[in-house]
């Protein structure tokens, strides 16, 4: 009986040490740095990026971004109006409609363009998506 019990402890230990060891690999394997982290142009991105356009535009968009707990991934001169900066942040824009019958709730949008004037005024959103289906185009 003692012998068995000490089989059973000595399973156990072993389940338990083999599911550490798939639980520590799979957690390796997703926080591990992939080749398009640092691409804002890829969807799955949420790491700190590189801007793209010009970042000497970063600043007018960095108030708008923070607005939606964002961070600017692209800002552009807007062709259309002169002094007018087409910003793209990743953050989180609420979903509408509410909650459907069963209560579930959409999740937010996670990427957001918007425009502002050069000097950071005049906020004006666009559009809301998320990065996996909304890809930054330049004006």
């Amino acid at each position: 009986m003692v012998a068995q019990r000490g089989e059973l402890q000595r399973a156990r230990e072993r389940h338990i040490g083999v599911r550490a060891l798939v639980l520590l690999v799979g957690l390796l394997a997703s926080c591990g740095p992939s080749s398009s982290s640092l691409d804002p142009l890829d969807s799955s991105s949420t790491s700190a990026v590189p801007i793209l356009g010009d970042p000497s535009l970063v600043a007018a968009c960095e108030p708008g971004a923070r607005e939606y707990d964002g961070v600017v991934i692209a800002a552009f001169a807007d062709p259309s109006v002169d002094e007018r900066v087409v910003c793209w942040a990743d953050g989180s824009v609420a979903k509408s409609p509410p909650p459907n019958a069963s209560g579930e709730v959409q999740p937010p949008y996670d990427r957001l363009v918007f425009t502002v004037m050069s000097d950071g005024t005049t906020f004006q959103f666009q559009r809301a998506g998320y990065r996996t289906t909304m890809k930054v185009e330049e004006p």
